[in-house]
């Protein structure tokens, strides 16, 4: 492989690839590191503005996303796509299919919050009825 030193005035010395052996190289390498973090974000909770649950025995594949929506405690969950998505994950788990529940309190009610944080807590609790599509 060839390479060069390339100064650019006011950055420092950068080493730079000269021939097409070694563009192809880096090209290859880079979309090799595109490719596996693409399948890491695809393969992770869907709902990325909430929190992923992966201490509930489904990791980070099928871990169920869980947050503060619209001042209460939600989670994805899997109602309808149970059925259009049966045997592709574990039970409890969820899938990429996009279906949310506000989360069950203590007394039967829905969880009050302000952050994802505050919905760590009951992150494994049940649905406070049933599941939506978003």
């Amino acid at each position: 492989k060839q390479w060069y030193q390339r100064r650019v005035r006011g950055l420092p010395t950068t080493t730079v690839c000269c021939n097409n052996n070694c563009l192809l190289d880096i090209m290859m390498r880079s979309a090799l590191l595109l490719l596996a973090l693409l399948s890491l974000t695809s393969s992770l909770c869907i709902w990325h503005k909430w929190y992923c649950n992966k201490d509930n025995g489904c990791g980070a594949i099928h871990g169920c996303s869980f947050g503060c929506e619209e001042g209460r405690c939600a989670s994805s969950c899997m109602g309808a796509c149970a059925a259009i998505e049966y045997g592709k994950y574990p039970e409890g788990c969820c899938t990429e299919c996009k279906e949310w529940c506000y989360l069950e309190g203590a007394d039967g009610g829905d969880i009050a919050c302000s952050t994802n944080a505050d919905c760590v807590p009951y992150k494994n609790n049940e649905c406070n009825g049933r599941c939506a599509a978003f």
